[in-house]
């Protein structure tokens, strides 16, 4: 049989040729596909699960910042002072007022409301911006101590220490600016001297870092702020906003027991980056004061180290204990400042403030923070040298 198929010639073929797939189809098709694997597990954890708190605290995070906040924040719309930083891991959110109050009363006792105010400069209180260039200008840089937690603008350290200068040595226009903020370690201290304060001229530095740097945590700060600048932490910053990143981290991420804790900010590290602030501030002809707050027994490798520092570079130093501790043996020390102490009793009550007499100076059960009457008593402490040295 002869073959008269012309192999030239193209066959017909045996069926249609396939459309090619619309860029719209393609998207509702990957729609379909993420809802179905993220967006129906996302919707159902956010309807029937409620995140847990982290499994292992830790202070140089988010988690701190929220809890700052929850002791922070306006009483009626909630509003924190507080927001991630990356460069600071948190900081004060600029321009920021609220109306809080003082969450550290005798259950009778008074709340007693505060006000938070936040120049726009991103500091409490009076913006550098606004003082006389002609002023003598101090800066407390420090964490909570300095801030004023938990009390009024006008009741801070900064606050009521100008008010003393101004009353106790008219001669000088004296002005504090406030530089602390609540958590801040020294290393943190350093970034954000170099961040706002480095291109003005103070004529004193105060300085009072230590309790947050001694804190043990999961991680040092440095390897904190280290990661807190890469790409990769700003990405999973982001995915934590995912329920589903929330659960998994939850249920599968294993606690770091707290044997293996180490402080925020080891001690070489911690006497190195004071001693950067120190060798700052006499390069520009500024004197500078260390006040140690240390809170625990525990943190005492600490002051010891501020102390021969101090010693070294002929600094000031003023431990805060010891003079607190003397006031409350004097019970006629109550006498000098009669508005403070009132206020004092309100919020306590005779009977408790008879129980713990410590609570005369100090915020709270532990004695951490100065209230009105310790901050009153210290600045009185600290102006006969301030006042000398400016003459």
């Amino acid at each position: 049989m002869v073959d008269h198929t012309n192999p030239d010639e193209t066959p017909e073929p045996t069926q249609r040729s396939r459309r090619p797939i619309s860029l719209t189809r393609k998207l509702a098709f990957s729609a379909i596909i993420w809802l179905a694997v993220f967006g129906t597990p996302e919707l159902l954890l956010r309807l029937f699960w409620t995140p847990t708190g982290p499994k292992t605290p830790a202070v140089g995070t988010r988690q701190f910042v929220n809890w700052l906040s929850r002791l922070s924040e306006d009483e009626k719309t909630a509003k924190p002072i507080y927001r991630s930083d990356p460069k600071l891991l948190w900081s004060l959110d600029p321009g920021t007022s609220i109306t809080s109050f003082n969450h550290h009363f005798a259950p009778d006792g008074e709340k007693q409301s505060i006000n938070v105010t936040i120049n726009d400069e991103g500091y409490r209180g009076q913006s550098l911006t606004t003082i006389d260039t002609n002023s003598r200008k101090i800066l407390c840089l420090g964490d909570s101590n300095f801030f004023g937690y938990p009390l009024d603008d006008q009741q801070t350290f900064p606050a009521v220490l100008e008010a003393t200068l101004q009353k106790h040595c008219p001669s000088q226009n004296w002005r504090v600016v406030n530089g602390g903020v609540p958590g801040y370690t020294v290393i943190q201290g350093w970034l954000w001297h170099q961040q706002a304060f480095r291109d003005h001229k103070f004529d004193v530095l105060l300085l009072s870092f230590l309790n947050n740097d001694a804190w043990r945590q999961p991680q040092h700060d440095l390897d904190l702020l280290s990661n807190n600048s890469s790409i990769v932490h700003t990405l999973g910053g982001l995915a934590r906003y995912s329920r589903i990143v929330n659960w998994l981290e939850s249920t599968f991420r294993t606690p770091i027991p707290k044997s293996k804790f180490v402080p925020r900010v080891e001690k070489k590290d911690f006497v190195a980056y004071y001693r950067r602030l120190i060798d700052l501030a006499e390069n520009t002809g500024t004197r500078v004061m260390i006040l140690d707050y240390r809170a625990y027994d525990q943190y005492a490798p600490y002051s010891i180290a501020l102390k021969q520092l101090a010693d070294e570079r002929r600094v000031e130093y003023v431990a805060i204990a010891p003079r607190i501790a003397a006031a409350i043996d004097k019970p006629e020390t109550l006498a000098q400042y009669p508005t403070q102490v009132e206020k004092v009793r309100r919020r306590w009550g005779t009977e408790l403030l008879n129980e713990r007499p410590y609570l005369w100076y100090f915020a709270e059960f532990h004695p951490e923070h100065l209230n009105e009457v310790g901050v009153a008593l210290l600045t009185d402490q600290l102006k006969d040298s301030l006042c000398k040295e400016s003459e």
